[in-house]
């Protein structure tokens, strides 16, 4: 068996996070639809896409849906609607032109419980308490993520320290 190459772990790694990012981007995109989809007809129309795009709380609008709409060979004013792939295509190209700072800043406030602009212990509990079962978090382990990415010291992450953290782990 050849060894493998210095850095290959690091890189499959590494490749996990926006992996798993973009497969849990599908599914949030399958689910938008199919819940849009009431007839399971395998289309949405115009006003379900509207919907499904505000839903996933993309900066989209209407006149921005309508011309997406037509790009990909449907007319948002008549029958058929978008299929599956169509609408996937729309929404990722959706996701792809939001701005990065706003999807850091949305991940902060999933921590930010409270919404005083800053994530405490308490809400790191709070957020490992939705963990599935088995991959539980010990307070210690929590506090030590306070502590590695608290650049100021004073005990809690606020937007600045998040950036920060972020910018250094390249999940942008």
């Amino acid at each position: 068996q050849r060894p493998s190459p210095k850095g290959a772990r690091r890189r499959t790694a590494a490749r996990t996070g926006p992996h798993r990012a973009h497969v849990e981007q599908q599914r949030e995109i399958k689910a938008a639809f199919d819940a849009f989809d009431v007839e399971a007809a395998g289309r949405v129309d115009y006003e379900d896409v509207v919907a499904s795009v505000q839903a996933l709380g993309l900066p989209m609008r209407k006149a921005e849906v309508r011309a997406a709409m037509r790009e990909r060979g449907a007319d948002p004013d008549g029958p058929g609607g978008l299929d599956f792939v169509a609408f996937a295509s729309l929404v990722e190209a959706a996701y792809a032109a939001r701005d990065p700072m706003d999807a850091i800043l949305e991940s902060f406030q999933l921590f930010d419980r409270e919404g005083n602009a800053r994530i405490c212990l308490a809400d790191l509990r709070s957020a490992a308490r939705e963990l599935p079962v088995g991959a539980e978090v010990k307070d210690d382990e929590l506090r030590m993520m306070l502590e590695c990415f608290d650049r100021d010291g004073d005990g809690e992450v606020d937007e600045a320290d998040f950036l920060h953290m972020m910018a250094l782990t390249s999940l942008q």
